[in-house]
């Protein structure tokens, strides 16, 4: 998938961040993410 995103948009750069932690994806930093599993906050919805 993120292989196919960037051979379409080759001005992106893509960072892999592999993390065993709940992650504050805006102090952090990031514009975007990917989770996989459960989410660590049960009150938060996922798509």
């Amino acid at each position: 998938m993120v292989a196919n995103y960037l051979d379409r948009y080759p001005q992106v750069q893509v960072e892999l961040l592999l993390v065993d932690r709940c992650v504050d994806l805006v102090s952090e930093g990031f514009e975007a993410a990917i989770q996989l599993g459960s989410p660590f906050d049960a009150s938060l919805r996922t798509a």
